[in-house]
């Protein structure tokens, strides 16, 4: 869990110099999402313990949570296993075109039940704004063994979330993760993107989940 101060003035936009494909980072509805939670291809990959943590916030995949999740100051996006594949679900994108070029009709659509099945990396995100700046919560989770191609573009997409909430403004930036995905591939993206200073006295956490008793012979009342 990072707890990072950004200074609107100070963020950097670096090139993306890979010669493959641009990774399309697509931003789902509540459709998409309940049909990711059902899909146990992806879900026990993605999210192995059975739930994601949102704000703080743990939820089960149900759903039921899905309001909470997306919601007028909160969303989700995904990409896919591979430039090829992330490609053919959302557009024909040439390798010179970005995502942000692509009609806004395409980056839309809705993802598929063959399509889900190749979604590698979601992040999450909340936002509101305090008297002191904003505060963003940004929870990624990813299959293991993932590129930190996907963390980067997903990033730079919560980036301009962000500067669409809270344009030119200042706050604070939470990023909590789970083991799947790099501390280390975090923190060389953030400080590429200019942001390197961590809030003073911020508490360094693990979060650990609750399982169930009976898989381990405990008594469970009934």
């Amino acid at each position: 869990m990072y707890h990072m101060i950004l200074t609107s003035a100070e963020l950097q936009w670096p090139r993306d110099r890979t010669t493959t494909k641009p990774l399309v980072v697509k931003e789902v509805n509540s459709e998409d999402l309940k049909l990711l939670f059902n899909t146990k291809e992806v879900t026990s990959k993605v999210f192995p313990s059975g739930r994601l943590l949102n704000t703080y916030m743990p939820y089960r995949l149900l759903d039921v949570n899905i309001p909470y999740i997306i919601c007028e100051r909160g969303g989700a996006f995904v990409s896919f296993d591979n430039p090829d594949a992330n490609q053919s679900h959302v557009a024909d994108i040439s390798t010179n075109q970005s995502e942000v070029d692509a009609p806004t009709n395409i980056l839309n659509q809705a993802i598929t039940a063959s399509s889900v099945c190749d979604v590698a990396m979601v992040t999450f995100y909340y936002c509101y704004p305090t008297p002191i700046g904003f505060l963003y919560y940004l929870d990624p989770y990813a299959k293991k063994g993932l590129s930190p191609t996907h963390f980067r573009a997903h990033f730079r997409k919560n980036l301009e979330t962000l500067q669409r909430h809270f344009p030119n403004q200042d706050g604070k930036l939470t990023v909590t993760h789970d083991t799947n995905v790099s501390a280390d591939d975090i923190l060389a993206c953030l400080k590429d993107h200019g942001i390197v200073d961590q809030m003073k006295g911020q508490e360094r956490s693990q979060i650990l989940y609750e399982r169930d008793r009976a898989l381990f012979g405990f008594p469970v009342e009934q």
